[in-house]
């Protein structure tokens, strides 16, 4: 298990720059007789870590996931992200079997000819991530706006006319044929080519953003689902592959949802 995971992705913690705090939901103070009364209703985690040296591009987008950035669709119950961006379309509906979702209670149907629309303002820089039914299991497809794309955390050049992104908008069709699919990810950011193959590994659905999942030995055997905040940067160069680069490390904070 990593020392720390964030959906799936590990990363380098910088040595002795992590530490854990809990916080006290609730308050406490003395009687006027020096009885203390505890109005404590939970206690919830919180950690602050700087990471060890990135590439840029490797900073930024942990960044931007740790900010929550993008949207995520589950259809465990109707067309809307977890910020609630609707997924439209006249073909669009949400099916709970034949096939079963991937993950959760629901995944999206879109009928033959029919587009399903996702207006995530995605910009020029995108990632997008989708489980698609092949009619006998679900393939993982991750793809950029740089032309990278992976199947099942390989990469593939298998064609794909059937995901598209025009003026920040995503499409899905029903290609052929009823189409199936589940825990569609929009990112306004691309994502490294070491993600996609931890995301598909970890097994799980995508986080409901901006809440995300941590995991890891600092976290616990049972993990924990909380938001990020990102704070300062430091920046150094760095031989890489016998070139030096510009590299950044940066403090962020995790706090229990």
């Amino acid at each position: 298990m990593p020392f720390l995971a964030i959906n799936g992705i590990s990363f380098s913690v910088a040595n002795g720059n992590a530490s854990a705090d809990e916080v006290v939901i609730g308050e406490s103070g003395r009687a006027f007789d020096g009885t203390l009364i505890a109005t404590t209703r939970a206690f919830k985690r919180e950690w602050k870590l700087k990471t060890a040296l990135l590439t840029w591009a490797a900073a930024e987008a942990l960044k931007d996931l740790l900010r929550g950035k993008g949207h995520r669709w589950s259809f465990d119950s109707d067309l809307y992200s977890d910020k609630g961006l609707a997924a439209t379309g006249a073909g669009v509906s949400v099916g709970t079997s034949a096939p079963a979702p991937k993950y959760g209670a629901g995944r999206a149907t879109v009928t033959n000819g029919s587009t399903a629309s996702f207006a995530a303002s995605l910009g020029s820089s995108w990632t997008v991530c989708v489980w698609k039914w092949n009619g006998a299991s679900w393939d993982h497809w991750i793809k950029t706006s740089g032309g990278s794309q992976w199947k099942n955390g390989a990469t593939d050049a298998t064609a794909t006319a059937w995901l598209a992104v025009s003026s920040g908008t995503l499409t899905l069709t029903g290609d052929g044929a009823d189409r199936y699919y589940d825990d569609v990810v929009a990112l306004p950011y691309v994502v490294p080519s070491d993600w996609p193959a931890q995301i598909y590994a970890a097994g799980v659905a995508f986080s409901a953003l901006p809440k995300l999942n941590a995991t890891g030995d600092m976290v616990g055997s049972s993990g924990a689902t909380v938001f990020g905040e990102v704070g300062g940067t430091a920046f150094a160069q760095a031989s890489v592959s016998s070139w030096a680069q510009n590299n950044e490390a940066f403090d962020f904070v995790l706090r229990e949802a």
